[in-house]
């Protein structure tokens, strides 16, 4: 009898048989398996970003359960609005309030004992969005000097509406307004919308563009000869 067992189960009685051409002979083997205590307990990813007032989870842990049944547990108290699923181990729920990046020990127990893991989890906050300048007025055909956001959280993506002045774009992945505007434009308000984990957060900014172009014009005079 060989092998590596996998799951642990009660003392149990089996049958072994031995036989030949001259008839068999029967013995009684009594077997148990005892579960170990779990180990390799993990999370991938180890680290979470979750957002405020946003329902979001953690994967499902793998562990090597030691051939008993595991309940999952935080030995640290979570953020407010997770919790923990003792079957399966995930982390869910609805967070109410931001934080920074926190480790949280995460244990794994059986009958014969335990094991831990640590998780980082941080909640992002709505972005609180701001350009540098604002109201601004650029001039056809100079480029301008890139109107750059603070935000306060991380943001994962941008937009703008309506479409800025010809010649001028916002950068989907930083929010950056540059560009050399190509023809004059009243004063008008373009929101800026920041979107990440934690929400949206918007900006309206003003932007006029003024034609500068030299006006050559001619002033007749009279000259009186004599």
């Amino acid at each position: 009898i060989s092998g590596t067992p996998t799951i642990a189960s009660s003392s149990s009685n089996y049958l072994v048989t031995a036989t030949n051409s001259y008839g068999s002979d029967t013995e009684t083997v009594n077997i148990a398996v005892n579960a170990v205590a779990p180990s390799a307990l993990s999370y991938s990813p180890n680290a979470y970003l979750f957002g405020v007032n946003h329902l979001d989870s953690t994967s499902a842990p793998a562990v090597n359960n030691g051939g008993g049944t595991i309940t999952y547990s935080a030995d640290d108290p979570l953020p407010s609005g997770l919790s923990i699923n003792a079957t399966t181990g995930r982390i869910s729920g609805t967070p109410s309030a931001s934080q920074a990046a926190t480790n949280y020990a995460i244990r794994a127990t059986n009958s014969q004992g335990s094991t831990t893991v640590s998780v980082s989890i941080r909640i992002a906050a709505i972005p609180v969005l701001s350009y540098a300048s604002n109201p601004v007025v650029y001039v056809k055909g100079s480029a301008i000097t890139s109107n750059i956001p603070t935000t306060g959280d991380t943001v994962t993506s941008w937009s703008v509406s309506p479409s800025l002045p010809s010649g001028l774009s916002l950068s989907t992945s930083t929010g950056i307004i540059s560009g050399t505007p190509t023809a004059a434009a009243a004063s008008a308000n373009y929101t800026v919308t920041a979107m990440g984990p934690g929400g949206n957060g918007q900006a309206v900014v003003s932007i006029s563009v003024v034609d500068l172009s030299p006006v050559i014009a001619y002033v007749r005079s009279s000259i009186n000869a004599t």
